[in-house]
C-alpha cells in the first residue's frame, strides 16, 4: 500500500471520529467557520488572567512564505483565525509572550533584504493590535528572537545579534521600543539565548551560552531609566548541552538550570540560583549523570524548562534517562527536593512549564501525544495527563498556559489524515478535568476566505491552484467529465509540471541541495494536438517515476525500474484526455503525501 493510500485511510478514520464537528469547552466557538491552513509553524501562545488566550504561528499561504496568524479565544470560545502581517513579508523563527493582564507581544524574523531583520507586534490589554515595528537596524545580522512579557507591561525582546553578540530591546509601559543594545561583552559569540524572563517589576534576566560554553547572565533594573548591566558569568568553560533556561521570582529570587556533559555520553542538569539583589551561588548538580539524548534531539530535549511561582517556589523539568521526563521542586526558602519521573513517560521531548497568579504550576511536553500535569499550590506534580484524543497524527508544536484560577489551555499542531494540518485547542477549568479537544483552524472542507481577507488559495473549480495540496475525496466521487479543449489541455500541463517541481524539489532536500528556483511562468500557446497530448502525458510520467524513486527511499526499498517506453498511438479524444488528468492528479496525490510523511523530520 503506498503513502497516499495510507493517508486516504487515516482521513476516513478521523472523519468517522467526528472530531470536525467539536464545539467543546475551550473549542471553536458556535458558528465559527473553519479557516483555511496549509501549514503551521513556529506555534505559540500566551493566556492571561481571565482565560483569554492568543495563539500565534506563522501561516503558509502562498508556497515557502509565511505570514503571522493568530487566533484569540474570548468567553464565548476561539474565534476565526486571522492575519496581522501584510502581504509579501514572509516570517520566521516566531516568538510571542503575554501577561496577566492581557497583554501580549510577538516578534519574528524576517529577510534582510526586505528591511528590518527582527520586527514586533504588540496587543494591549483590551485586545487591540498596534503595528508592527522594526527592532533591528535595516542591513543587520538578526535572527531568532525570543520575547518576555511582565506584568507591569514591561516587554524584552533578544536575538542573536551581528557577529555572535546577543541584541536586546525594551519597550517600557507607555512607552515606544527603546534602540537596539549589544547586551553580550565584546567579541563573544553566543549561543542558546532563553526567552527574557521579566518580573512584574519589570525587571529582567536573559541568559546565553557565551564563547568556551560558559553560561552567562545579564540584568535589566526595574525603572524607565534601567539598562542591561554587563554579563555575568555563572560557570567555568564546561560541556554545556543545548542552552540555558532562566526564571524570575515575584519577590526578586533567580534560578538559572542547564544541562552539562560529564563524559562518557552522559550529563547532568545544573541550577545556579541568588536571592533577591544577592550574587549567585555556586552551580550544583540537580540530578545525576544520565545518558544524554542523542545529538539529533538536542533542539527538543538538551534545554531543561524553569519556573518559580507567585509563592516563590521553584519547578525544574527535563529530560532524563529512556528520554523520561523528571521533575524537582524546591519550596520557598528551602532546598531542591529528589528529582523524580513523571509517570511512564517516554520519549519524551519539548519540555516546558508555566506558573499561574495562584501558585499552579503546569508542565506540559510531547511523547507521541500532548501530556500534561498540574502542581496545585505547595505540592508536587501529579501524575500525567494525556490531552490527544484518538485520530490526531504527527504532534508537533505543544503550548500551554495558566490563567489567575488554576485554568488552563493548551494548542498544538498536528496532521490527522490526508494532508491536513491542524491547530487544536484544549481547555481545563480549575479544579476541573480537561475538555475534549477542538480544532482552531483546519484545512478540510471548502476553502473559505479568512474573515476580512482575500483567500489567496482561492481558484474557479475548473483551474484548482496546482501548487496547492489537495483536500481529500468526500463520499463517492461521480466519474469526471472534461472538455476537449485546449483550455483543459493546459489545466492538465499545469497539474504534472506543479507535481514535477515539488518533486524535484524534494529530492534537492533529501540531497542536502538548494531547492531549484520555480521557473518563471510564460503564457505560451497549447495546441490541442495529439503530439501535445504526448508532451502532457510524459511529463505526468515523469513526475510519477521520480516520486515512485522517492517513495523506494524513503521506505528503504529498491528503486523500480523504469518501465520500457511503449509504441502505442495517443487518440486525440476526450477519453484520452481524462486519462491525462488522472494521471497527472495522482502524482500530485503522491507528492503530497510524500511532503506529508516528511514534515519535520
Amino acid at each position: 500500500m503506498d503513502l497516499g493510500a495510507r493517508a486516504l485511510i487515516r482521513w476516513i478514520a478521523l472523519l468517522a471520529t467526528g472530531l470536525l464537528a467539536l464545539v467543546l469547552g475551550g473549542g471553536l466557538a458556535a458558528g465559527s467557520p473553519p479557516v483555511t491552513l496549509k501549514e503551521a509553524v513556529d506555534l505559540r501562545l500566551a493566556v492571561d488572567a481571565s482565560g483569554r488566550a492568543v495563539a500565534a504561528w506563522g501561516q503558509e499561504l502562498e508556497g515557502y512564505v509565511f505570514r503571522l496568524k493568530v487566533a484569540e479565544r474570548g468567553a464565548t470560545g476561539w474565534a476565526p483565525a486571522r492575519i496581522l502581517t501584510p502581504p509579501g513579508e514572509s516570517i520566521s523563527g516566531l516568538d510571542l509572550a503575554g501577561n496577566a493582564a492581557g497583554d501580549v507581544v510577538a516578534a519574528w524574523q524576517r529577510d534582510p533584504s526586505k528591511g528590518a531583520p527582527i520586527r514586533a507586534i504588540a496587543r494591549t490589554a483590551a485586545g487591540v493590535w498596534g503595528d508592527p515595528v522594526d527592532l533591528a537596524p535595516a542591513g543587520t545580522i538578526a535572527k531568532r528572537p525570543r520575547v518576555g512579557v511582565g506584568d507591569d507591561g514591561t516587554a524584552v525582546v533578544a536575538w542573536d545579534g551581528p557577529d555572535g553578540a546577543v541584541a536586546a530591546a525594551v519597550r517600557r509601559p507607555g512607552e515606544a521600543w527603546g534602540p537596539m543594545r549589544i547586551v553580550s561583552g565584546p567579541g563573544t559569540i553566543a549561543s542558546g539565548l532563553a526567552a527574557p524572563a521579566v518580573a512584574a517589576d519589570g525587571s529582567a534576566l536573559l541568559a546565553w551560552t557565551a564563547t568556551n560554553a560558559v553560561v552567562t547572565v545579564a540584568e535589566l533594573p526595574a525603572g524607565p531609566a534601567g539598562v542591561f548591566g554587563d554579563p555575568h558569568p555563572l560557570t567555568a568553560p564546561e560541556d554545556v548541552r543545548g542552552g540555558p533556561a532562566v526564571a524570575l521570582g515575584p519577590d526578586g529570587t533567580a534560578v538559572a538550570a542547564w544541562r552539562r556533559g560529564v563524559g562518557d555520553g552522559t550529563g547532568e542538569i545544573v541550577v545556579a540560583a541568588r536571592g533577591a539583589g544577592g550574587d549567585w551561588d555556586a552551580p550544583a548538580a540537580l540530578a545525576a549523570a544520565s545518558p544524554d539524548p542523542p545529538p539529533a534531539a538536542y533542539a527538543d530535549r538538551a534545554t531543561p524548562a524553569i519556573v518559580i511561582d507567585a509563592t516563590g517556589r521553584a519547578v525544574a523539568l527535563w529530560v532524563g534517562a529512556a528520554s523520561a521526563l523528571q521533575a524537582v521542586v524546591r519550596p520557598p526558602g528551602g532546598g531542591w527536593g529528589a528529582a523524580r519521573t513523571l509517570g511512564q513517560a517516554t520519549d519524551a521531548r519539548r519540555p516546558m512549564l508555566v506558573a499561574g497568579a495562584g501558585g499552579t504550576v503546569l508542565a506540559g511536553w510531547m511523547a507521541g501525544s500532548a501530556s500534561a500535569a498540574i502542581a496545585a499550590p505547595g505540592a508536587e506534580l501529579a501524575p500525567a495527563e494525556d490531552l490527544t484524543p484518538p485520530g490526531f497524527e504527527d504532534l508537533r508544536r505543544l503550548q500551554i498556559g495558566l490563567d489567575g484560577t488554576g485554568g488552563m489551555v493548551a494548542v498544538w499542531g498536528s496532521r490527522p489524515g490526508f494532508a491536513t494540518p491542524t491547530v487544536t485547542a484544549a481547555a481545563r477549568t480549575a479544579g476541573g478535568l480537561w475538555g475534549a479537544a477542538g480544532i482552531i483552524s483546519v484545512a478540510l472542507g471548502p476553502r473559505g476566505p479568512v474573515p476580512g481577507e482575500p483567500d489567496p488559495e482561492a481558484q474557479p473549480p475548473t483551474t484548482t491552484d496546482p501548487d496547492a495540496t489537495p483536500r481529500p475525496p468526500r463520499g463517492n466521487p461521480r466519474p469526471g467529465r472534461v472538455k476537449l479543449s485546449e483550455g483543459q489541455l493546459r489545466i492538465n500541463q499545469r497539474i504534472a509540471q506543479a507535481a514535477l517541481r515539488r518533486a524535484r524539489a524534494l529530492e534537492a532536500r533529501l540531497a542536502g541541495r538548494p531547492v531549484p528556483r520555480r521557473p518563471r511562468s510564460e503564457r505560451g500557446t497549447v495546441r490541442l494536438t495529439r503530439a501535445q497530448l504526448a508532451v502532457n502525458q510524459r511529463i505526468s510520467q515523469t513526475a510519477l517515476r521520480r516520486i515512485a524513486r522517492l517513495e523506494a527511499r524513503i521506505e528503504g526499498r529498491t528503486p523500480p525500474r523504469r518501465p520500457e517506453a511503449g509504441q502505442g498511438r495517443i487518440a486525440l479524444t476526450a477519453g484520452q484526455l481524462l486519462i491525462d488528468q488522472r494521471i497527472a492528479q495522482a502524482a500530485l496525490r503522491r507528492i503530497a503525501a510524500l511532503e506529508e510523511a516528511l514534515a519535520d523530520r
